[in-house]
C-alpha cells in the first residue's frame, strides 16, 4: 500500500434541534440569523446564502413557531428601506448556539486525535 496524504481532512459536527422530527434550529438557521443581524436584512442574508427570501422567511417562521418566541423584528420600506433585526432572545440564542457548536467541534477534534492518530497527525500536528 502506498502512503496517503490526508492533508485537508476536515471534521465537522452539526448540532440540530428537532421537535416532532422537524428541524427547529441548527447551523443553517443560526447562520441565516447571524447574517441577518450583520446585514440588517433577511432578504440580503438569504441572497448571501443562495436561497430565496421566501425560503428564508419560511425557515424563520418555522423556528419562531417551534421556539415560541419571535426571532426578528421587521420594518417595512420607508426612507431607509426596511430591514430586520434580531430580537434579544434570538441574539442570545444564536450566541449560545454558536458557542455550543464551537465547544462540540473542539471536543470532536480532541476525540478524533485520540481515535485516529495516524490519519490526523498531518492535519492537527502533535498538539494535544
Amino acid at each position: 500500500m502506498g502512503e496517503h496524504n490526508h492533508t485537508g481532512t476536515e471534521w465537522s459536527v452539526r448540532i440540530r434541534l428537532r421537535r416532532g422530527g422537524e428541524l427547529v434550529f441548527g447551523t443553517g438557521v443560526s447562520r441565516l440569523l447571524h447574517l441577518t443581524d450583520q446585514l440588517g436584512s433577511l432578504h440580503r442574508a438569504a441572497k448571501e446564502m443562495g436561497m430565496s427570501y421566501r425560503k428564508a422567511l419560511q425557515i424563520v417562521k418555522r423556528a419562531e413557531a417551534s421556539l415560541g418566541q419571535p426571532l426578528l423584528t421587521r420594518s417595512v420600506g420607508g426612507d431607509g428601506g426596511g430591514g430586520s433585526q434580531l430580537t434579544p432572545f434570538a441574539r442570545e440564542y444564536v450566541d449560545q448556539f454558536q458557542a455550543l457548536q464551537q465547544q462540540v467541534e473542539a471536543y470532536a477534534v480532541t476525540l478524533a486525535k485520540t481515535r485516529y492518530p495516524g490519519l490526523l497527525q498531518q492535519d492537527f500536528g502533535s498538539e494535544t
